[in-house]
């Protein structure tokens, strides 16, 4: 029943905001994302996870990287390590739509430009088929389009070689493995046989346009005594209809051709997407279902929080065992340095030991001979007198010398 939060993606288009023409700026569109953003963040609404939710509103990127930055939070690559792929991804768009004869439909960003009658330069505005395929072929899963814009229902006119199989018999499926696998809704804010302007000014008794006005206020205050199940989008449009009519005789304002429709498109076989249950009835009626579908969403987290841990954990083991094996290196590196060093350091003591031997060896030689050298000049002389006195003449000239003296 419903959908699994932590497979589930947001991601909110459009813009109040227009840097080349101030007066298409409308307050009510921003209120709108933040009550759509808020809502699907809820657990009361979804319990969407904010690692899950891309706001691209009022970017001032341009329109193609806008766009591309879409298509690749849908792919597993543009997603945070460690979560799974989307199953299921709600694409919401409030903004200004334009349409002319010659041209598909386009929704407007914070960086479009003006454009002429039968000119709109793609590089500016978001073209929806382009959008549409795009999303839907990042990943295998089931995807829902929003659009509060004006002339929304021609956005699926261009959508050429895609079946609409909103007509079939409508089921009704309360276990989420009756959903198909893949496939694709388009809930408007136009009826496909009268797309046009839609009620979306500021300062006239409602906070939203009326589509996101209607579409959030039956989301969160259900509806009383009907659908214990929950809402599929069919299911939400004839409520939607229904409370439109109380709001424009409450607030007295000109619906235009307000009036909303759902496009289902179905890429694998099985039943229309858009009859899946997929949002709880929030009637006070079913708070025990409530509480129960709120039980399954914060199961739904908690197993994935728990997953996500243990992921973690398996990740830092192996860099750490990562680590461990190249600090084991590096230490049998070190060793083998410290092991031809203290090799070295043995070669070292053992030369140091042979100098120190000959060092010892001269000092006892200088020793001596500095101990014997005063004996040896007395010596030497008693030698050479020795010697000279045993010669005559000597023995002469030390006489003459002698009686001299006296």
């Amino acid at each position: 029943m419903y959908v699994n939060p932590t497979e589930t993606g947001l991601v909110i288009l459009g813009a109040s905001k227009f840097e080349q023409n101030n007066e298409l700026g409308r307050a009510v569109f921003a209120t709108a994302a933040d009550r759509a953003r808020a809502y699907f963040k809820s657990e009361s609404g979804l319990g969407i996870p904010d690692e899950n939710v891309r706001s691209l509103f009022n970017n001032e990127a341009s329109a193609q990287k806008i766009q591309r930055e879409a298509h690749d939070f849908v792919r597993q690559s543009g997603r945070p390590n460690g979560l799974p792929s989307f199953r299921d991804v709600f694409v919401y768009i409030v903004t200004h739509g334009v349409k002319y004869d010659n041209s598909a439909f386009h929704f407007m960003m914070r960086s479009s430009h003006d454009h002429t009658k039968d000119s709109i330069d793609p590089h500016y505005y978001i073209e929806f088929a382009s959008l549409f395929r795009g999303i839907t072929s990042a990943c295998k899963c089931r995807v829902y389009f929003i659009i509060d814009a004006c002339q929304s229902a021609y956005a699926v006119q261009s959508l050429h070689g895609e079946k609409d199989f909103s007509q079939e018999p409508a089921y009704s499926n309360v276990q989420s493995d009756m959903m198909p696998d893949s496939g694709a809704v388009v809930f408007l804010s136009n009826q496909r046989e009268e797309p046009g302007e839609v009620f979306a000014k500021d300062k006239a008794g409602l906070d939203m346009p009326l589509f996101s006005e209607v579409l959030f206020d039956c989301l969160e205050n259900g509806a009383s005594g009907l659908y214990p199940y929950g809402f599929s989008f069919q299911t939400l449009k004839h409520l939607c209809r229904e409370r439109m009519k109380t709001v424009v005789e409450e607030k007295k304002i000109e619906a235009l051709q307000t009036s909303f429709d759902v496009f289902d498109f179905r890429q694998t076989k099985g039943h229309g997407l858009s009859n899946a249950i997929i949002f709880q009835n929030n009637d006070p009626d079913y708070n025990g279902r409530n509480a129960y579908a709120h039980e399954i969403r914060t199961a739904w987290k908690k197993a994935f929080s728990e997953q996500a841990n243990l992921r973690l954990a398996v990740e830092d083991s192996d860099r750490l065992q990562a680590l461990n094996s190249g600090l084991e290196e590096k230490l049998k590196q070190v060793s083998e340095k410290l092991a031809q060093a203290r090799e070295d350091a043995s070669l070292n003591r053992d030369t140091l030991r042979k100098v120190e031997g000959r060092a010892r060896a001269l000092s006892w030689i200088v020793f001596t001979l500095a101990i014997i050298s005063p004996l040896t000049v007395p010596l030497a002389v008693y030698g050479i007198l020795k010697i000279s006195l045993a010669d005559p003449a000597v023995s002469i000239f030390l006489e003459s010398w002698l009686r001299f003296l006296k």
